[in-house]
């Protein structure tokens, strides 16, 4: 019952912060991006998968600040710092009481990939509260408001080469000269 309620309160969130979003959104160079945000939830089979895109992404002189949500603390395979949220941080009507998710929405990202298989609207929440210049993610196409870019991933792709794609795509989009306003225009997906 409370996850309803809360999923009510978020729906209604949501729409208001996407009406009321403000924030001037940009796309800029993939290689002069240095400040990336990454919001992820991810399996148990999957920490790997993680551990090599926060590996790559250091690997290019990124500085990654990453958020996660378990249902509950627990010990994990991550090889690199995050911060999380849980369950009981969320309020029944809705609101995330953290200051770390605070502090995340509040960074000015160069870029700020979300990385989720599954709709999650305590993630639409930060994503549209995000002072990011660009959001990235996996496509949800009933949430095109959270992102400058989607891509879809196909069923049988694995994260890692959806991840890969993602990465790719992002990449060749900065190297084409204009075509970051047709990407805003068109409403930014692929």
């Amino acid at each position: 019952m409370q996850k309803r309620i809360q999923s009510f309160f978020l729906n209604i969130k949501n729409k208001q912060a996407s009406q009321q979003n403000t924030v001037a959104r940009e796309m800029m160079e993939y290689s002069q991006a240095k400040n990336i945000g990454l919001l992820f939830r991810g399996e148990e089979n999957e920490y790997q998968v993680f551990n090599q895109l926060v590996k790559r992404l250091t690997n290019e002189g990124k500085h990654i600040k990453a958020l996660t949500y378990f249902e509950q603390m627990q010990s994990t395979g991550y090889d690199f710092n995050f911060d999380y949220f849980t369950k009981e941080q969320i309020s029944a009507t809705g609101n995330i009481k953290s200051d770390k998710v605070s502090r995340f929405m509040e960074n000015r990202f160069d870029y700020l990939f979300c990385i989720l298989r599954q709709p999650f609207l305590p993630f639409d929440y930060i994503l549209l509260q995000s002072k990011a210049r660009y959001r990235i993610g996996l496509s949800q196409e009933e949430k095109p408001e959270c992102f400058e870019f989607m891509m879809k991933p196909q069923p049988e792709q694995l994260l890692s080469e959806a991840i890969d794609q993602l990465l790719q795509y992002t990449q060749a989009l900065t190297l084409q000269e204009g075509y970051a306003g047709k990407i805003k225009k068109q409403g930014g997906r692929a």
